[in-house]
């Protein structure tokens, strides 16, 4: 079972990979690149790592099937929403915080590679651009 010790180291190499994959290949690539070289990563650091996994809702017993995608999901608790672009606004935030609530998960990232300051960010930013490349939101 992952305790909050293994939370706390697995979202240590998470933040940790997302600068390194942002430092070797910069804001200009396809989101599909970030993803693929992010799941290797993680990967290789002994993480379980699943891409584009479906999550289903069930609406009064009836199962919709695939009602979201979540991009990655590392060790079964931590959903990780990866995008390439210059800037965005609150549907990201609240794509992730759906996703933290319908699968019952502790903590997710929305990370953006294409962002020209690849810094931690605030969620509400008062221009209503979000600016920074990476953002942790909490269940």
């Amino acid at each position: 079972m992952n305790s909050p010790k293994n939370l706390n180291r697995i979202t240590h190499d998470i933040i940790k990979v997302a600068f390194d994959v942002r430092n070797q290949y910069g804001r200009l690539m396809l989101e599909s690149l970030y993803e693929q070289v992010f799941a290797i990563e993680l990967t290789m650091l002994g993480y379980k790592v699943e891409r584009q996994v479906p999550l289903d809702i069930v609406h009064k017993g009836i199962t919709i099937k695939r009602a979201y995608v979540i991009d990655m999901l590392v060790e079964d608790m931590i959903p990780l929403e990866l995008k390439a672009r210059t800037h965005m606004g609150g549907e990201e935030f609240r794509q992730l915080l759906t996703y933290l609530k319908l699968a019952d998960k502790p903590v997710g990232f929305l990370i953006n590679f294409g962002a020209k300051e690849f810094s931690f960010g605030k969620m509400h930013e008062e221009d209503g651009k979000h600016l920074h490349g990476l953002y942790r939101l909490i269940n």
